[in-house]
């Protein structure tokens, strides 16, 4: 009985070090994904899903997580609406601790979530575009300005093309088309003969006779500033009109593929950050994950999310940070990221980014020009 008494501190000390550390877990880290699971802009809201997925099973993979913890992600639903984006925004950092959030790729919606996100200690990461530069610190956008993107366009038309009368319809809905088509007259050349005239529209994809107008204004190259749906709906209008002035896709960066699979028609131009030449060996390698799991090519939103996800992981890995404010701090003081599609680096919050036009001829597409981030 003696024994029994002298033994039992030791087994005891033996049950509490051996049997507790292996009972309790490691408390996660938490990400929240606020995109659209249903409503407008579902498809590539799934895309990004999916991409997010990946990402949290790699960094999770033989329980390695983020310094030793794993990484948990909250998805909540904008339903393509950028005030329920504002409102979630608002319930989830209020009552629940996110390290950061990632929002996009919507504009609209992201842009509600940066602003609502601003009274807290959480960093936004947009993955996508934002129409404007994020004001005070706290948010770190992924895309391209959209008003460089412009730029770039209005270059390529006047000195490629050789267009002499650009017509720029504009959605007054559209925050980034708004911008966008801003960039082209900025860039646009003010000698005459050359002019560019702005239609601006309430609602682009139900103009009437847009084919017989633009053919009676006598333009050369028509940019069209709104969605990717009306973009569609107006080049198939062109088409059964015989309207073969090449088109401009002048609305948020979707990469080539969200056009791409369109019927014959106009030749179209479009300014982006993805295009096949700046997928580097990380992107690629990816891109065959992605497929190979869910049997299609990733769109720019499946690698844009996937880039938030680590640029998330690395910051916190190489930092050995935990809390979402000492990841503000950081994050605040980067200047550049590897991501999938090349180099990023900021500038007073706006992203630096190359950017590829690309021709679509048919189903046939060539990058015609390659814009370098410092040019």
């Amino acid at each position: 009985m003696a024994r029994l008494v002298r033994l039992f501190p030791a087994l005891l000390f033996t049950f509490l070090l051996h049997g507790c550390s292996n009972a309790v877990p490691k408390e996660p880290i938490t990400l929240s994904h606020i995109y659209a699971q249903t409503g407008t802009g579902r498809e590539l809201g799934r895309d990004a899903q999916q991409a997010v997925l990946l990402a949290v099973e790699e960094i999770n993979a033989d329980d390695k997580g983020i310094l030793g913890r794993p990484l948990v992600v909250r998805e909540i639903d904008t339903g393509g609406n950028p005030e329920t984006a504002r409102e979630q925004t608002v319930r989830l950092l209020s009552l629940q601790r996110s390290v950061a959030v990632i929002a996009g790729p919507d504009a609209a919606s992201a842009a509600e979530v940066a602003r609502a996100a601003h009274a807290y200690v959480t960093t936004v990461i947009v993955a996508g575009e934002l129409a404007e530069a994020p004001r005070g610190d706290g948010v770190l956008v992924l895309g391209a300005d959209p008003h460089k993107r412009g730029q770039v366009l209005s270059s390529y038309a006047a000195t490629e093309l050789k267009a002499k009368r650009v017509v720029v319809l504009t959605d007054k809905r559209d925050p980034v088309g708004k911008i966008l088509a801003t960039g082209f007259q900025d860039a646009w050349p003010r000698a005459a003969p050359a002019s560019a005239e702005e239609w601006a529209s309430a609602d682009l994809g139900a103009e009437k006779d847009l084919p017989k107008r633009l053919t009676e204004a006598k333009a050369d190259v028509v940019l069209v500033c709104g969605s990717v749906g009306d973009f569609l709906k107006i080049r198939s209008q062109c088409t059964a009109e015989k309207f073969a002035v090449p088109l401009m896709f002048g609305g948020e960066d979707a990469g080539i593929f969200s056009i791409q699979a369109s019927a014959a028609g106009p030749d179209v131009y479009l300014a982006t950050i993805a295009a096949p030449d700046g997928v580097t060996d990380k992107g690629k390698a990816f891109a065959k994950k992605y497929e190979d799991r869910f049997h299609e090519a990733p769109t720019l939103a499946a690698f844009q999310a996937y880039d938030s996800v680590r640029l998330v992981s690395e910051a916190m890995q190489q930092s050995n940070l935990t809390s979402a404010l000492d990841l503000k701090a950081r994050l605040n003081r980067l200047d550049k990221f590897d991501s999938l599609l090349g180099m990023v680096t900021w500038k007073e919050h706006v992203a630096k980014r190359s950017l590829f036009v690309a021709r679509l001829h048919d189903k046939e597409t060539t990058i015609v020009k390659t814009v370098k981030a410092d040019e």
